[in-house]
C-alpha cells in the first residue's frame, strides 16, 4: 500500500470534483484517492491476479485504469515508479477480447498505447515500473494494480442543512449578480 503525507492534494479549479473517501476498516488498509485532472486513482501495492485486483477495484467504487492520452501515463508512471525496487509493474485495465482485439475495461477507446518492445505477447496489461511501459502477462500472474474512478461533483451543505451542488450553486450566483431577475433555487 502506498503512504502519503497527510497534507491532501490541492483541490483544482480546471478539473473541479472530490476524490472518494479514504477506505478505512479495521480489517483493511487504508487506501487514500489520488486526483489527477477529471478522475482519482487508487494505488494498491497487494499483489493479485488481473481478475481479482478487476473484483477489488469495483469494491472500492472504481475499475482497473485506462490510460487516454500521454499526461495521464506520465502521471501514473511518477507514482508507481517509486516501487521498481519492489514491483515490476501493476495491472491496468487493459486485456485482450475473445476476438484478439485489446480493450479497455471501462470501455475507454484504446487509441493511445505504449506497449514495450516485443509486447503485448499475453492477455492482460500492465504498466512497468521501470519505464512507465505497458507489459502484458498472464490471467494467474499477481501485480500491484491502479484503481480509478471520475470525480464526484463537488456539494456544498448551507448553514440551514440544504445541499446543492456547488459548481451550480456558484452559476446560479454568477448569474444573479449580473442579473436583475429574482431567482428562487429550490
Amino acid at each position: 500500500m502506498i503512504s502519503f503525507p497527510d497534507v491532501a492534494p490541492t483541490e483544482s479549479t480546471i478539473f473541479p470534483g472530490r476524490c472518494p473517501e479514504d477506505t478505512s476498516v479495521e480489517y483493511q488498509d487504508s487506501y487514500t484517492w489520488l486526483p489527477y485532472k477529471g478522475n482519482c486513482y487508487l494505488f494498491v501495492t497487494d499483489e493479485i491476479e488481473w481478475a481479482d485486483a478487476a473484483s477489488s477495484c469495483v469494491r472500492h467504487g472504481g475499475v482497473l485504469t485506462s490510460i487516454e492520452d500521454p499526461s495521464e501515463q506520465q502521471f501514473l508512471q511518477s507514482n508507481i515508479e517509486v516501487f521498481q525496487d519492489s514491483h515490476t509493474s501493476f495491472w491496468i485495465g487493459l486485456f485482450k477480447t475473445h476476438k484478439g482485439l485489446w480493450a479497455w475495461l471501462d470501455k475507454t477507446v484504446l487509441d493511445y498505447t505504449n506497449w514495450g518492445q516485443d509486447e503485448p505477447d499475453s492477455d492482460f496489461g500492465a504498466i512497468r515500473t521501470t519505464d512507465g511501459t505497458w507489459s502484458s502477462g498472464r490471467r494467474w500472474h499477481d501485480r500491484s494494480y491502479i484503481c480509478k474512478t471520475p470525480k464526484a461533483p463537488a456539494w456544498n451543505v448551507s448553514s440551514s442543512g440544504t445541499c446543492c451542488n456547488l459548481e451550480a450553486t456558484e452559476e446560479i450566483a454568477a448569474h444573479q449578480r449580473t442579473s436583475p431577475q429574482t431567482w428562487l433555487v429550490l
